[in-house]
């Protein structure tokens, strides 16, 4: 090849190459001379963020009562608000308070996309003993990486169930708080005393509690 044919054909290799590489988004000078049309945008993939939302007790409302021995079905629904797909190999997991069961993970039903809900139920037994009782659960991953709801996807999902039976107190006297303190009712409100005889000597109430006059001999 002749020296007139040598130095166009370098060019043409040189500026070929600068535009392929320009099509892959490299070479460019300071970012002067790069041309849209030529590089390849580049969009950082967000990182996964495994998050639920609570949607609703589908069944047994908070503080509902539960004779003692009585087996209920215990059923969230709950929201996937993360950026993850929960596949059957994630669970509900139970983290702390009274699991009132004995199966301490159950697997979802099916899968789960991103802003997809899914009713996720444990049976339970209430306790034999009377009182209060609540068991909080979280969700896990495949790798057992345990995550819940709320602004911190760190706040579990609850069970909440009374089995007493709640008795109510009317008795306005000195004893009225025997048992349970937010079932006793205030004592009851003196009515108010008008006229002539209120404050007067021998002043009394009625056994309702109104004013009564003084009764004097002559009257």
């Amino acid at each position: 090849m002749s020296k007139r044919y040598i130095i166009p054909f370098v060019l043409v290799v040189v500026l070929m190459s600068f535009a392929m590489a320009s099509a892959d988004g490299y070479g460019c000078y300071y970012g002067q001379y790069c041309y849209p049309y030529y590089t390849t945008p580049y969009y950082p993939q967000p990182a996964a963020r495994e998050c639920a939302s609570f949607v609703s007790d589908v069944t047994i409302a908070d503080g509902s009562y539960i004779a003692p021995g009585n087996t209920f079905t215990k059923t969230w629904r709950i929201r996937n608000c993360g950026t993850t797909t929960w596949t059957t190999n994630y669970k509900l997991v139970f983290v702390s308070g009274t699991p009132m069961t004995s199966q301490t993970a159950v697997n979802l039903p099916y899968n789960v996309m991103p802003g997809q809900t899914v009713d996720i139920s444990v049976q339970m037994t209430a306790p034999a003993e009377s009182g209060s009782y609540k068991s909080e659960w979280m969700l896990s991953n495949e790798s057992g990486s345990r995550f819940g709801v709320g602004a911190n996807c760190q706040t579990p999902v609850w069970a909440q169930i009374v089995n007493y039976v709640q008795t109510y107190t009317y008795n306005y006297g000195y004893n009225c708080c025997y048992g349970y303190n937010y079932n006793c009712c205030a004592p009851r409100p003196q009515p108010p005393c008008c006229g002539w005889n209120c404050g007067a000597r021998d002043f009394t109430r009625d056994g309702n509690g109104d004013p009564m006059p003084p009764r004097y001999p002559w009257w």
